[in-house]
């Protein structure tokens, strides 16, 4: 047992609790005790016209690794394939652009040799990808429900997880949670989440899961037949051809 993952296992379970959410700016994630921001954006909620366009896509992915300085080539990339009408393209991919860019400065912010390219992910889903509760192994994740039903998340004073340090380092995964207490996004909302490989919040990541989604529903909430989600993360390497998924909340 090494002395890092002695003082990882001490650190987690003192300050666990008082590590929770913030709804206000996306640089306020910084802060040492907080792990996940939510930014409510009513202005964002969805047209007729994209939910339309939403229903009619069985199944959509793109992906790509996109420099901040210069995002708006990659991001096209990432909406062309919607076929969407040319004022709702554009004002997607303006969107997009400017949350590529504020998510690079953010992670600048927190490492100034950080990263030079982000992961952009815009995806339909008819399911549930993530049912279960957990932390992702990013540095940081921010996830739009552009339509549908949002992300679920919940503060770390709800959740209990499980540590061990049984045969190498330290393990921690989600034992439970206090359901009655989480939250959802909205349509068009930001949620910035904090991943365990952010410096110095390994066992603190913050938990979230997938809204349940069952086919033949419509509407945008819990349980609505289709859902438009962008994630911007670090995870770079899932931008490259042959690469699972990754986290789909």
């Amino acid at each position: 047992m090494s002395l890092g993952s002695v003082l990882q296992l001490v650190r987690g379970s003192v300050v666990h609790d008082h590590v929770g959410i913030k709804h206000g700016s996306l640089k306020e994630l910084a802060a040492p005790n907080v792990n996940i921001v939510h930014v409510r954006r009513p202005q964002h909620a969805p047209s007729q016209e994209l939910r339309k366009l939403v229903a009619q896509h069985g199944h959509y992915r793109a992906q790509v690794a996109v420099a901040a300085a210069d995002p708006e080539r990659k991001v096209h990339q990432l909406v062309h394939g919607l076929r969407a009408p040319p004022a709702t393209a554009s004002k997607l991919q303006q969107d997009i652009c400017d949350l590529v860019q504020q998510y690079s400065e953010l992670m600048a912010a927190a490492d100034p040799a950080g990263l030079q390219l982000v992961h952009a992910k815009l995806e339909v889903l008819g399911h549930t990808p993530c049912p279960k509760w957990h932390a992702d192994h990013v540095a940081a994740r921010l996830l739009v429900t552009y339509c549908g039903p949002g992300t679920w998340f919940v503060a770390n004073r709800y959740v209990k997880r499980r540590r061990s340090l049984a045969g190498g380092p330290l393990t921690v995964s989600v034992a439970s949670v206090q359901e009655q207490h989480a939250e959802q996004a909205g349509e068009g909302d930001l949620l910035l989440l904090k991943g365990h490989d952010w410096p110095g919040s390994y066992g603190l990541g913050a938990v979230h899961r997938s809204p349940l989604v069952q086919l033949g529903d419509e509407g945008g909430g819990e349980g609505s037949m289709q859902r438009l989600l962008l994630t911007i993360d670090d995870a770079v390497h899932e931008a490259g051809a042959g690469h699972g998924p990754g986290c789909a909340c």
